[in-house]
């Protein structure tokens, strides 16, 4: 293997003939070291087409925008470039709209009705209300005979006095405060999770099967993959992914998992 090359500085990438700037500086560092493409795949796991997809600047030919980050600050660590200048310099080149609607798959989020478990907690206090009223008139009506009967009516209220009155209470179940994440990849997969403060715990990672991550446990997490080889486990229960070499988004809290749309996924970067 060659001497590690530097990637060029800022000023320099904004000398060159772009767009050729990046894919010629992958291709010509990667031939400087005497590695072919399949060299390159054994090290990273990333698919030959999508290596020589980035050389050549095919940015149609990636699955999409989180892919072409993901890819090339690997490439470029494996060939001892400066993947994070690469990253920005294909950032500046792409505008975000282009970047947005290229390859990423927006999945319909199926989040659960916000105040679900108000409602039905407000449904049963309201059955223990209508049950109060109903005991509140039981005994005024007591009450209201005993003026016009006497000492019956005195009776009625007496044996009223010592009958205690009770009302049904339902508590519903506690939920978990934290929600618990544990990942397995079942093949080659890029992989970005944060917490609720944005923290990466997975922070661009490729993947492969048996690379098994967590469990993390936050108030809530957000996953981006890029593609469907993974299992995911949250609180001890599996997740549906979709079986496609998209890139998908999840939002993971204590009460489930939900999709997220592509403009709010993380990216790691």
């Amino acid at each position: 293997m060659g001497v590690p090359l530097t990637a060029p500085t800022r000023d320099e990438l904004d000398n060159m003939d772009m767009p050729a700037a990046i894919g010629d500086t992958l291709h010509q560092a990667r031939l400087d070291q005497g590695l072919e493409l399949a060299d390159v795949e054994a090290r990273t796991k990333v698919r030959a087409r999508y290596l020589r997809a980035l050389e050549a600047e095919d940015w149609d030919a990636l699955p999409g925008d989180a892919y072409v980050r993901g890819f090339l600050r690997t490439y470029a660590d494996v060939l001892g470039l400066d993947g994070p200048a690469l990253v920005e310099e294909y950032q500046r080149l792409t505008p975000p709209a282009v970047a947005e609607s290229r390859g990423d798959a927006v999945l319909q989020p199926r989040r659960r009705p916000r105040g679900a478990g108000f409602q039905l907690r407000g449904g049963a206090m309201a059955g223990i209300a209508a049950a109060g009223v109903v005991a509140l008139l039981f005994v005024l009506g007591i009450t209201g005979s005993s003026d016009n009967g006497g000492g019956d009516g005195q009776k009625a209220r007496s044996g009223a006095e010592r009958q205690p009155t009770t009302t049904p209470t339902t508590t519903p179940p506690p939920e978990p405060a934290r929600a618990s994440v544990r990942l397995t990849p079942t093949g080659t997969v890029w992989v970005c999770l944060v917490d609720q403060s944005g923290k990466p715990l997975v922070n661009g990672e490729t993947l492969t099967a048996g690379d098994v991550r967590g469990p993390f446990e936050a108030r809530r997490l957000q996953l981006t993959l890029g593609n469907g080889a993974m299992r995911i486990e949250l609180n001890g229960k599996p997740v549906p992914v979709a079986d496609a070499p998209e890139p998908q988004g999840f939002d993971l809290t204590p009460d489930g998992a939900s999709s997220l749309p592509a403009a709010d996924r993380p990216t790691c970067t």
